[in-house]
Formats: structure tokens, sequence, C-alpha cells
């Protein structure tokens, strides 16, 4: 009989992964992040939610031409693309060619009062995912 950590373990090793292809991160998931699901990022402004969700969005559209959606509460639509090419990244490319859609959703500052954790003063919310073929 398995012991419960070893059942996590196996279930978690069992999830079809997309790797990251970024050094590190991919050993820490255990191959990556889930496939077709959304990933949440969470942080302070500057922490990095943006690069990273940029970074595997743009590898697995240009290394295995899949697209992918970046959502953000924080920033414009614009202006991820915009804080991209001094990095030497053409999202706006990539949208063309859909294999990157970026959407700016906005949400109501009451209703991510309401929603976030006890003591969380401000609330900065990233959501990377991979989409399927249209």
């Amino acid at each position: 009989m398995r012991r419960p950590r070893a059942q996590a373990r196996a279930a978690i090793e069992a999830l079809a992964k997309a790797p990251t292809e970024i050094a590190g991160r991919d050993e820490i998931t255990r191959g990556g992040v889930q496939r077709d699901r959304p990933t949440l990022l969470g942080g302070s402004a500057g922490c990095g939610k943006t690069l990273l969700a940029m970074k595997f969005l743009v590898r697995r559209a240009t290394l295995h031409d899949e697209p992918g959606a970046f959502r953000t509460f924080a920033e414009k639509a614009r202006e991820p693309t915009t804080n991209m090419v001094p990095l030497g990244r053409d999202l706006a490319g990539l949208a063309a060619r859909r294999r990157l859609f970026i959407v700016h959703m906005h949400i109501d500052r009451s209703e991510i009062e309401k929603f976030a954790p006890a003591g969380c003063q401000r609330a900065e919310r990233t959501i990377c995912s991979r989409s399927r073929q249209p």
C-alpha cells in the first residue's frame, strides 16, 4: 500500500505538463506547468510575474508553435508588448500570427478587496495559459 505522500507525488507526476524551458523552473514544478489549464502567478509589483509568463508563452509559441494567452489585471493590454521590446521579444508579431493573445481584464477594486486574502493590501495577478488550437 502506498503512503499518502507517495500517492500525491505520483499524482503530480502523472499530470500532463508543458515544459517552461526556463532553467530550474521545470525541476521545481516537476516538468513544467499543467497543460490546458491557466496558471496564476501572484506577487508584488516588480517580482517578475510578467517576465516569467512572457518567457514561457514566447518559448512555447516559437519553439512549439503553440498559442497562449496572457491575461493581466494590473497592466493595460499594450503595456506588456511595449515592455518586452527592449528584451528582444516580438510580441506584436506573435499576436499577428495568432500565437499570443494579450487581454487586460478590468476588475473593480471592491471586487478585489472582497476576495483578497485577509491582510492582503494589494492584489496583483497575472494569468498565463496555453490556449487550445482554434
